[in-house]
């Protein structure tokens, strides 16, 4: 009799926790579908967006390769070739610089798209991160990994520009 009363005690306990699991899931599936409709963004104007964005991690990935190479080459031509006048090995290591500084971009913008696509998967894209406001389709027909509003981001750059005054005034 307490052997039966033990399992029936644990069995109700696993039932316990399988509910309690299936009520979060449900909980984070309506989240998810609150999100989704909250950036009032339409099926058709998703897809739009999201094969905008694969189209654009393409041409992105080919040119970070190409970029990357174009780095590596540079760098052993560099290497072996650090003859010259001054003013020869300064503009050699300009263009390096350059290089760098575009494979940095480069991936940057990478990493903003897959973001997009992430936010896109977990159904919050097309929604502010400071505000939690909808972004607009318009804007992110333009800038599709856009992660603010055309508000925030305006004064987000206006405090970089003010922030930038003040570091050189210093």
């Amino acid at each position: 009799m307490k052997k039966s009363l033990q399992t029936t005690k644990k069995a109700n306990s696993r039932w316990q926790t399988v509910a309690k699991i299936e009520t979060s899931l449900n909980q984070q599936k309506n989240e998810s579908v609150a999100r989704s409709s909250a950036s009032e963004l339409s099926l058709a104007q998703l897809k739009q967006l999201k094969l905008k964005l694969t189209e654009i991690r393409e041409e992105l990935t080919r040119s970070v390769e190409l970029k990357t190479q174009s780095v590596i080459n540079h760098a052993n031509v560099l290497e072996n070739t650090l003859q010259g006048d001054d003013a020869e090995v300064a503009e050699k290591q300009r263009l390096s610089n350059a290089n760098l500084q575009e494979l940095d971009f480069l991936k940057s913008r990478l990493q903003l798209i897959d973001r997009a696509l992430l936010k896109m998967k977990e159904g919050c894209y097309g929604i502010c991160e400071e505000t939690e406001e909808p972004i607009g389709f318009e804007r992110l027909q333009v800038v599709p990994w856009a992660r603010f509003s055309i508000k925030v981001q305006e004064k987000r750059e206006i405090r970089s520009r003010d922030f930038g005054r003040i570091q050189r005034a210093e």
